[in-house]
């Protein structure tokens, strides 16, 4: 099973804005909090530095191989829904070649400036 682990400890900003992230996207992930003495020691010992710390488990090797040749999902666009949204409009739908990141996907629906975007 694909799913992230997210290394994390109480009161960090960071780690809640990254688990939000992970849930925005609807992806899998195991926390991991950083909640003992021994904990914190390994981790350290590990090479790591900073929390959040964030990994992709993919699984064994039928996991890794639906993860890069799995089929490819098709599905029809309900274009009603794409018209009536406030969101603007990206891709093929609209006529438009842009193509964008999750990011600025996230951005969007948030309401929020990338760093990219603040000196616009």
């Amino acid at each position: 099973m694909i799913k992230y682990i997210i290394y994390t400890q109480k009161n960090c900003t960071y780690c809640a804005e990254a688990k939000s992230i992970l849930d925005d996207a609807g992806e899998i992930y195991e926390e991991r909090e950083l909640d003992t003495a021994e904990k914190v020691r390994r981790f350290k010992k590990a090479g790591h530095t900073t929390v959040p710390q964030i990994f992709l488990h993919i699984g064994g090797f039928h996991d890794l191989e639906d993860y890069f040749f799995g089929e490819e999902v098709s599905f029809k666009p309900d274009i009603k829904l794409v018209e009536d949204s406030k969101l603007p409009k990206i891709g093929a739908i609209s006529g438009e070649k842009k193509v964008i990141s999750f990011a600025e996907k996230r951005a969007l629906v948030k309401g929020r400036k990338l760093l990219k975007d603040k000196d616009e």
